[in-house]
């Protein structure tokens, strides 16, 4: 007897994974792009909302505008400079003193690019085939200006590199990156851009840092971007390979500042720490980011919103960390050797600590080796689509959820061990089955899923050992009989372990579901510590 894959669920992940690719982002006038800081929550069915919201803006003068032939010439000559009006040369230093344009080219041994000007205008540097090393500190320091602009000309290469040791460091140990700026930063271009920071951090911000264009590569001991208030990238190709962070942002003291913009832009991260981390919030609109951390992929201390892109944490301690994760739409993959996703507050103690998580669309596919989906305090799940795969340790599970985990719309299928199975809560508006089984099932085995008339709900293929199966999806209904396999074969398209369009021959009927309540369980769930019951065990 063979069952039909459902065709439902193949439209539905279609629609998800093929509607949130991210796209690099065309130049336009000042753009707005909004974070969320200082973190509440309204009500059990809406995202969370910002009582303080800050937002990222890119002006036009962030944008590749200025002419070569209307530059002032600064010219590396390998141990001397030549300059033009607004530039005082002393040996390997050149030091900017007006605003302006100017264009950098040439090979610089061992000195330095200073920018220091009391104008409240900008300063441009067109690196146009710029090599500069200085081995007692940054290669470009900006000492003082309104705002300075790195265009990176298109068709050339342009390197900056340091020194083991700096001197001259002030009371904070600044400046300490290869590029290091007191005031606002800003990179474009469409040139290539290679910083090599031997010190410490490789591009570093006392303001806001931003990022509208250019190809640039950081290698750094330390953190690859940096900027205390902010970092905004728009576009371009950012390749990070660091001994600390990728991108921090810093500013603590300000509920308004502190946080991280992604909207677009190709991105590889290789980070010893976090790949990414936010002092406040970080937001991502868009972009194909692929991330290696030693700790967290993405980590941001009060909110982290995810509105499109693709996200692929491909190695990680924990994949996604801050108080509130609030997840909208775009692609998210995480694979983590301990909680695949974690909204914590940081509390502590194995109670709900006032923290959330919110799946309102898009998809998120957790494998992890620790806990899968685990919130300190509440998981909304409203749409989209999460999967979750792992643990297969019974010392973590797939669902952790001090408070309340909550099912009102979208799909959900959980696949891992069962030491602390966890199930949704009965307050949920959707309908969900919750399972464990008499011992675990290998990975590569098939859970098939069928209704009263033998019409197929699900077949999915989990890819690691699992005894606990939980699944929720519009199509379960009230008073009607679900009958559960596990083993047998299937057929047709598969994405993610769900297969559509074919054929399922049946393995081992091992449950009879009927759907008295909204949340329908088969096998033992008294170690669990989900569903809204008290003396739940701790979120790690």
């Amino acid at each position: 007897m063979k069952k039909k894959a459902p065709l439902i669920l193949l439209t539905l992940l279609m629609l998800v994974l093929s509607a949130c690719s991210g796209t690099p982002a065309t130049e336009s006038n000042t753009q707005t792009n909004t974070a969320a800081s200082n973190v509440t929550v309204q009500d059990s069915t809406s995202q969370a909302v910002d009582s303080t919201p800050v937002s990222a803006d890119f002006d036009d003068d962030d944008f590749e505008s200025a002419a070569n032939e209307a530059a002032i010439a600064i010219t590396l000559n390998g141990d001397s400079i030549s300059a033009g009006e607004g530039v005082s040369v002393n040996g390997g230093i050149a030091t900017i003193t007006a605003a302006g344009t100017y264009e950098v080219t040439g090979t610089l041994n061992n000195g330095q690019l200073i920018v220091e000007t009391e104008d409240e205008e900008n300063v441009t540097l067109l690196l146009a085939g710029a090599n500069i090393h200085n081995e007692s500190g940054p290669a470009i320091y900006v000492a003082n200006a309104e705002k300075v602009i790195i265009t990176l000309v298109e068709s050339t290469e342009n390197i900056l590199s340091d020194g083991a040791i700096y001197t001259n460091l002030n009371e904070s140990g600044e400046p300490n990156a290869a590029i290091f700026s007191h005031d606002d930063l800003t990179i474009n271009g469409e040139g290539v851009l290679s910083v090599i920071a031997n010190y410490n951090n490789g591009i570093a911000s006392k303001d806001d840092l931003k990022i509208t264009g250019g190809n640039i590569t950081v290698t750094a001991v330390n953190d690859g971007l940096k900027g205390k208030d902010s970092v905004s990238v728009k576009d371009g190709i950012i390749t990070l390979n660091v001994g600390g962070d990728g991108i921090q942002s810093t500013n603590v003291d300000e509920s308004e500042e502190g946080f991280i913009a992604i909207e677009g832009g190709i991105f590889n991260i290789n980070a010893t720490d976090d790949a990414l981390n936010a002092a406040t919030s970080l937001v991502i609109d868009g972009g194909n980011l692929t991330l290696n951390a030693g700790d967290d992929g993405i980590h941001a201390e009060y909110a982290l919103i995810i509105n499109g892109g693709d996200v692929n944490v491909q190695q990680a301690f924990e994949g996604l960390e801050s108080a509130v994760i609030t997840i909208n739409g775009g692609k998210v993959y995480v694979t983590s050797s301990d909680d695949g996703l974690n909204a914590t507050t940081g509390a502590g103690g194995g109670q709900n600590d006032g923290s959330y998580f919110y799946m309102n669309g898009g998809s998120l596919f957790l494998n992890t080796s620790g806990d899968g989906l685990d919130s300190n305090g509440t998981a909304i799940i409203n749409g989209g689509i999460v999967v979750v795969q792992g643990p297969t340790m019974n010392n973590n599970g797939p669902l952790d959820v001090n408070g309340e985990l909550e099912i009102n719309g979208g799909t959900l299928i959980v696949s891992g061990s069962a030491g602390m199975p966890e199930m949704p809560s009965t307050n949920s508006a959707q309908n969900s089955i919750a399972v464990t089984l008499d011992t675990a099932q290998p990975g590569g085995t098939i859970i098939h899923l069928e209704n009263a008339a033998g019409e197929s709900v699900l077949t999915y293929e989990s890819p690691k050992d699992f005894q606990l199966f939980v699944f929720s999806s519009p199509e379960l209904q009230l008073n009607t009989t679900y009958t559960l396999y596990v083993g047998g074969s299937a057929t047709g398209t598969v994405i993610n372990g769900v297969y559509t369009d074919g054929d399922y021959t049946p393995g081992t009927q091992i449950a009879t579901l009927e759907t008295t309540s909204n949340v329908t369980t088969s096998g033992n769930f008294e170690s669990g510590r989900g569903g809204g019951r008290e003396g739940k065990g701790p979120g790690n």
